[in-house]
């Protein structure tokens, strides 16, 4: 992704529009904010880092007096524009929110209204922030629209949140907030649903509306690659403290907190390919609660802890804006080496015979319209064709939309295919039914996005591993079945114990071990994983790639992975397909088509990929030459002609808005669709 301009020195040094002074959270007998201090000057990008649990979202509700029902400020001071946000009455404090500071929220879906249009939406904060009605009022809404980048705006009005895709509803938010003219905007985890594209799309439109307003803005994330994009400053957060914080050259160059260096050191790249992934030892800083015990908070976790850190708290060391709460801080920063204790992983395996096999796959989805009930198709899946040999990883590549899922459910027969072949293991899965199907079945199983909403809530955990090894027939009886599992679990680094446990009592990271575990029960020879990661903190998602990687090696699984996540991809696949609007326009060995994109959508895919490497090392983000895409990927129900990418491609020719292109291949098993590649390449005909 290009990068963003940064503010300038002077900025940075300006007027102070908020300040936070050794602010205290309690919720009960727990503190889970415990001494936050930052400061936000105006123009300035300050972004609060953490995984899950760590404070971040409670720390931004407590500045916008929106605590949650038990939650109370236990001490410490909030300062805007010089005043104490706590000595103002309510009534004072709620005029400031909205018109001074705003906030985008993380889930824009659950944000926004369903049953009111999103022009009524927008002109409810306009009334009550700057008291328009009528025409004047219609007007400033349109502009709103027009200012996030909604086109169309004016007929854009009458529109519901269901009728717009992810970036349109989060571009919608952010005109929420904007309706007030807020001096400091606080955005939530503005990007984590997002893909990669419209991800890249939200951080330059913020950047830009920050530039041209002055706004100062507080940019809560996990994503170390978002935060290299976007910063001026990174104040890092765990177990309700900030651990570290710097400016945002210094701190990517030379982080200085142990934890900061693990999540550095956690981060899938094309780098790491050949070494485990440091993932840092559970429990998470959301798992265990926060308590006021004397002592590093990060002492159980961290690979440095020496004596002293269980007995006694460390102080902040350093200025305030540029320090670490750290006992190693007071003899300097040690170096970060990405790779400095990570175990060599054994060799990926050869191609070895094929296991799945899948050709000119087509699925269409019948679709009802008007009260006559008059149905239209929708070809979702368009002559998809790929190969999977046993202990290899193809990873499927796309914006949402793209037909990677439905890819999913057609080999598992989940979803019938109107044409093409699917043979897996030498069998024909198109000419099974009944039990011969389910008998097949046991060779590919799949690991769904969401752990928690695929495991039963009422089921133990035991209960669910007896279920699967009965209707596969799995094991000589019960007493087997439960050693089965009692195997299962400690494979996947859980304890034979916790099958008598429900979902809920486990963390996100540990629900997708019982997933794939559960996945393992029946020996299958295939694991299909549709986004298993991408709800996870980089700190678990190092743990369950670690996890992937070690019973590939030990089971020869063959993966066939689904991800927007290009950063995981370039880690795990050992080849890549990259699919726009059902059909796989580039494919190849992963490390080759990663560093080398051809297709113009798959380098702008990797043009918006934020790294923190990149700022590590002083780069420029993304792959040179390429620009980040605009707009949303099109309805499969209104496909355009020729390239379906032609629209959205900054090197369309003429010729691309009325003929699909041909298969070209470049060498070394790298192909695309592409007719930029024709005078150079072998074409499929």
């Amino acid at each position: 992704m290009p990068a963003v301009s940064h503010s300038s020195a002077d900025t940075r040094t300006g007027e102070v529009l908020l300040s936070v002074a050794d602010l205290r959270l309690r919720i009960g007998n727990v503190y889970p904010v415990d001494g936050v201090s930052f400061r936000i000057a105006r123009g300035e990008t300050l972004a609060l880092l953490g995984e899950s649990g760590s404070g971040k979202s409670l720390t931004a509700l407590a500045l916008l007096d929106l605590l949650p029902k038990g939650a109370v400020i236990a001490g410490g001071r909030i300062d805007y524009a010089g005043r104490a946000l706590q000595a103002l009455d309510p009534r004072t404090r709620r005029g400031l929110r909205g018109r001074q500071l705003a906030m985008v929220f993380q889930e824009p879906m659950t944000s926004l209204n369903p049953v009111l249009s999103i022009g009524y939406q927008i002109g409810e904060s306009v009334r009550l922030h700057q008291g328009l009605r009528g025409r004047a009022l219609k007007q400033r809404c349109v502009e709103l629209l027009d200012v996030v980048g909604i086109g169309d705006a004016a007929a854009r009005l009458g529109d519901y949140p269901h009728q717009l895709s992810g970036g349109m509803k989060q571009r919608v938010m952010i005109a929420i907030a904007l309706a007030g003219d807020p001096e400091v905007l606080i955005a939530d985890e503005p990007t984590t649903a997002l893909d990669v594209t419209i991800q890249a799309q939200i951080l330059q439109l913020l950047a830009t509306l920050q530039r041209e307003r002055g706004m100062a803005l507080l940019l809560i994330t996990h994503d170390l690659g978002v935060a290299a994009q976007m910063a001026d400053r990174i104040a890092v957060m765990y177990a309700g403290q900030i651990v570290e914080q710097a400016p945002r050259e210094a701190f990517f160059k030379a982080p200085t907190h142990p934890y900061t260096q693990m999540l550095f050191r956690a981060q899938p790249d094309l780098q790491q390919r050949g070494h485990r992934l440091a993932a840092i030892p559970s429990p998470g800083p959301g798992q265990s609660g926060v308590s006021q015990a004397l002592g590093c908070r990060f002492a159980a976790r961290c690979d440095r802890a020496m004596p002293r850190c269980t007995q006694e708290t460390p102080a902040w060391y350093g200025a305030t804006e540029w320090g670490a709460r750290c006992f190693l801080a007071e003899h300097g920063v040690t170096p970060l080496e990405t790779n400095v204790g990570a175990e060599p992983l054994p060799l990926r395996r050869s191609p070895s015979e094929t296991l799945l096999s899948v050709r000119d796959l087509c699925v269409d989805f019948k679709l009802s319209r008007g009260f006559a009930r008059r149905t239209a198709s929708l070809r979702a899946v368009d002559g998809v064709s790929f190969e999977l040999a046993a202990g290899r990883t193809l990873a499927l590549v796309g914006e949402s939309g793209c037909g990677k899922t439905t890819v999913a459910k057609a080999v598992m027969r989940l979803q019938r295919s109107v044409s093409g072949t699917i043979q897996f293991d030498g069998r024909d899965l198109g000419q099974l039914q009944g039990e011969a199907l389910r008998r097949a079945r046991a060779g590919f199983q799949l690991v769904f996005q969401d752990p928690f909403a695929s495991l039963n809530p009422r089921m133990r955990i035991r209960d669910m591993f007896l279920e699967a090894l009965e209707v596969q027939a799995i094991g000589a009886g019960p007493e087997d079945r439960l050693a089965r599992a009692r195997t299962l679990m400690e494979q996947v680094g859980l304890r034979a114990e916790q099958l008598d446990l429900y979902p809920h009592q486990f963390s996100g990271g540990q629900r997708q071990r019982l997933c794939i575990a559960r996945a393992l029960a029946v020996e299958p020879k295939l694991l299909v994983c549709d986004e298993p990661t991408s709800a996870l903190d980089v700190s678990v998602q190092a743990q369950i790639l670690n996890l992937l990687r070690r019973l590939q090696h030990e089971r020869g699984l063959a993966y066939l992975f689904i991800s927007h996540d290009l950063a995981v991809v370039s880690y795990l696949a050992d080849d890549v397909a990259v699919m726009y609007l059902g059909r796989i326009v580039e494919r190849g060995p992963a490390p080759q088509v990663l560093a080398n994109p051809l297709h113009p959508y798959t380098q702008a895919l990797m043009a918006a990929v934020p790294r923190p490497v990149d700022a590590r090392q002083g780069a420029q983000h993304g792959v040179r030459g390429a620009r980040v895409v605009v707009g949303d990927i099109p309805s499969p129900l209104a496909r355009p002609s020729g390239c379906h990418f032609h629209p959205r491609c900054p090197r369309a020719l003429p010729e691309c808005r009325s003929d699909y292109p041909q298969t070209y291949h470049v060498g070394a098993g790298q192909s695309v669709s592409c007719v930029l590649y024709r005078d150079s390449a072998v074409s499929d005909g």
